[in-house]
């Protein structure tokens, strides 16, 4: 390297720690100590991590207080046969009881399509009939 090189790099290199400084000197910010405060707080990532966690806690316990109300639950099924068949319980199909035929008479049962549906009532506390 020429010693003009040299020396061009080195004044490169001197005005772009000059222009640097002065603009860093130019983003100066005074601060009074409740501002500092203020802005530590709010910039703290651990306190940022602490707060959340303390929502997430208490949304776990609304979660849980939730628990102890009732609950209904309801279950629907809906079955539909599209070929219906007959059924016929022959007479004494179950057997007999004192010499008559259970059932007495040849029994026709109709098949159609009906909804089942269930429906149930929970207490969480497990004492059926109290509330809290």
């Amino acid at each position: 390297m020429t010693p003009v090189r040299l020396f061009q790099i080195w004044a490169l290199a001197v005005a772009l720690l000059v222009s640097t400084t002065s603009t860093l000197a130019g983003e100066t910010r005074r601060l009074t100590l409740a501002e500092a405060v203020q802005l530590a707080v709010q910039q703290n990532r651990g306190l940022k991590i602490s707060r959340l966690k303390v929502k997430e806690n208490e949304y776990k316990k609304d979660a849980a207080r939730s628990d102890y109300f009732p609950t209904i639950t309801n279950q629907s099924n809906a079955l539909h046969i599209t070929e219906l068949q007959a059924l016929t319980v022959p007479q004494g199909a179950f057997g007999t009881v004192s010499g008559v035929a259970i059932p007495a008479v040849n029994t026709n049962l109709p098949q159609d399509d009906r909804p089942a549906v269930d429906a149930t009532v929970a207490d969480p506390s497990g004492k059926p009939g109290r509330s809290r």
